[in-house]
């Protein structure tokens, strides 16, 4: 036997954000291989075609080596938690990606929110936000026979396999507060058939193998086992718990557009949360349901500014003043041994140090753009969450 072929197999992960898509490589864990590849203008928010987020996707890949591509054996995709995709699995069309902050479906949020108020995160376990999916659902609903989000739409162009992971489907809005259904008759009264969702993934399942034409794009080998992966932030978390090689319990605050802290929920954690504390699914179902992460976010001085811009010294103190609110909420839910920083403020100087006096948790920074990729691969490797079942049943092209 070559000692080619004795070498150990690796696991992708692809981030497909707001301003690009971020690829890594892990053996064991261990990042051998990260990527990046920045959409074309214009820049966020901003409609893009499926098509136009595959080839970015592509050619992240395209700029590892290849004899590393050659060696992936388990891929999945994670991203932006409100983006939607209508697709019409027997012609292949597909809507435009509809992004997690879309102007024109501010009056369908605010529609829904008159609706069910504070209720929507006991119903659904997701707030009646402008940044969840189903204001976009409502609104653009009647343009395909059948919807996910961005990341399952990737791995359908990827298979021929069509889901909606449960962590994606949580933050939609269409899902049960618990996680574990479709929230039929709620989606129902506001006027969106539940029948137009794709069938439902866990979170750490196989929802296909990556098929030849598709390998070929992006490089790897056909056959590859397409992984459902949480969305951008919860697969940050576990890959800042994995870059810490910490046992303890994590927080991590991710300081950008919106700052937003999140950690796993304490074990016994009450089902109905306060209003400003949302769940995200963090791993695949267990006996008492999916393992889950509470998660707070509130927004930030930087929504104002274009990433190129410097972060200047008025925003600081308000930076660090709304993050140190978004960690205590959380803490105070569920206690972390460590609070970890991220994103674009965390690394402005004197926020970490800021924030450090306003919390009472031990404070530590982790400059990593790679963080939700990274986890992706995890969770691809099993080494991010728990493994699921085979899925039931899927939509095939």
């Amino acid at each position: 036997m070559s000692r080619e072929l004795l070498r150990p197999a690796l696991a992708a992960g692809a981030d497909l954000g707001a301003s690009r898509v971020r690829v890594v490589l892990l053996e064991a864990g261990r990042i051998v291989a990260n990527a990046e590849r920045p959409y074309a203008p214009p820049p966020p928010p901003a409609r893009r075609s499926l098509a136009e987020v595959w080839a970015t996707a592509a050619l992240a890949f395209q700029r590892v080596a290849p004899d590393l591509l050659a060696r992936v054996d388990r891929l999945a995709f994670t991203g932006l938690r409100g983006a939607v995709v209508g697709v019409d699995p027997l012609s292949g069309r597909t809507t435009a990606v509809y992004p997690d902050v879309e102007e024109a479906s501010l009056p369908a949020a605010e529609a829904v929110a008159e609706r069910l108020g504070a209720s929507a995160v006991a119903l659904t376990g997701c707030p009646a936000s402008p940044l969840s999916g189903l204001p976009k659902l409502l609104l653009h609903g009647d343009q395909a026979p059948l919807w996910t989000s961005l990341p399952d739409a990737l791995a359908w162009r990827a298979t021929g396999e069509l889901w909606l992971s449960t962590p994606m489907a949580l933050r939609l809005g269409v899902l049960t507060a618990d996680g574990r259904d479709v929230s039929s008759g709620l989606l129902r009264r506001l006027g969106f058939d539940p029948g137009k969702l794709a069938p439902l993934a866990p979170s750490g399942a196989p929802l296909g193998a990556l098929a030849p034409a598709a390998a070929a794009q992006l490089g790897l080998p056909p056959g590859v086992q397409v992984v459902a992966a949480p969305g951008d932030l919860p697969c940050a978390l576990l890959a800042a718990g994995r870059e810490l090689g910490s046992s303890g319990h994590l927080l991590l605050a991710c300081l950008g557009t919106t700052t937003v802290a999140i950690t796993p929920a304490a074990s016994g954690l009450a089902a109905v949360l306060p209003t400003d504390v949302t769940y995200e699914i963090l791993g695949a179902d267990l006996p008492d349901g999916p393992a889950r992460a509470i998660e707070v976010s509130t927004p930030s001085p930087l929504a104002a500014r274009r990433a190129p811009e410097p972060l200047l010294g008025d925003a600081l103190p308000a930076l660090a003043e709304r993050a140190a609110t978004a960690i205590r909420r959380a803490a105070a839910i569920s206690p972390p041994d460590v609070v970890v920083l991220t994103g674009r403020g965390a690394a402005a100087p004197g926020v970490a140090a800021r924030i450090a006096d306003l919390v009472p948790h031990p404070v530590v920074t982790l400059a990593d753009r790679d963080l939700a990729a990274r986890g992706a691969a995890l969770v691809a490797a099993g080494l991010g969450t728990p493994r699921a079942s085979v899925p039931r049943r899927a939509v095939r092209v």
